[in-house]
């Protein structure tokens, strides 16, 4: 795993670099009229360890659950921007490093995060809300969460629920969540 790791952060400059402005100027930022350096860098992962990770990201430290490689906080290995965050050119850059499709939707803010789990336990339930709710729940300037999973390997009998079972409906589950929440039966549910 620690391989597909250095793999595909050897491709993160081809990803990083996005669709360039038509005239190859930053558009925002700091260095508004500054043209955006297109050699290609390299990312360095920031890892997350939660209860259900496992050792194949970090051997060397268990559990490790989720390397986060492409994501507005990583910072910058090499290259020309060596040292700052992808956020921070994100900002100075604009489309010349987003494109136009992404400033359209999300401004300056880096869109993207990839990350690569090892997942060995249950995850715990994962709820993500769309734009609409994210805006309600955590004001102007946040986004909803899509999410796509690509599963690389799996260890023999592995399992991914997603969904419902076809049998339940949204009331019977609002009616569930609530008794169980006004009991304080959380762990009786499960």
């Amino acid at each position: 795993m620690e391989g597909l790791v250095n793999i595909l952060l050897k491709i993160l400059p081809v990803i990083a670099r996005g669709s360039a402005s038509p005239f190859g100027l930053a558009t925002t930022g700091s260095d508004y009229n500054t043209p955006m350096n297109k050699t290609p860098f390299s990312l360095a992962p920031e890892y997350r360890d939660y209860v259900w990770g496992g050792a194949r990201l970090r051997p060397e430290i268990v559990p490790t659950a989720e390397a986060w490689i492409i994501y507005a906080g990583n910072r910058i290995s090499s290259g020309p921007y060596a040292g700052r965050v992808l956020a921070e050119l994100a900002e100075d850059f604009g489309t010349d490093l987003l494109g136009t499709r992404a400033i359209a939707r999300t401004g300056n803010r880096f869109p993207v995060l990839v990350k690569i789990l090892d997942c060995a336990q249950w995850l715990s339930l994962q709820v993500h809300p769309n734009d609409e709710q994210a805006k309600k729940l955590e004001g102007e300037g946040f986004f909803g969460k899509t999410e796509a999973w690509h599963v690389l390997e799996v260890e023999p009998k592995a399992k991914l629920i997603a969904g419902m079972k076809p049998t339940i409906t949204a009331e019977s589950l609002a009616e569930t969540l609530t008794e169980i929440f006004e009991n304080k039966n959380v762990l009786d549910a499960f």
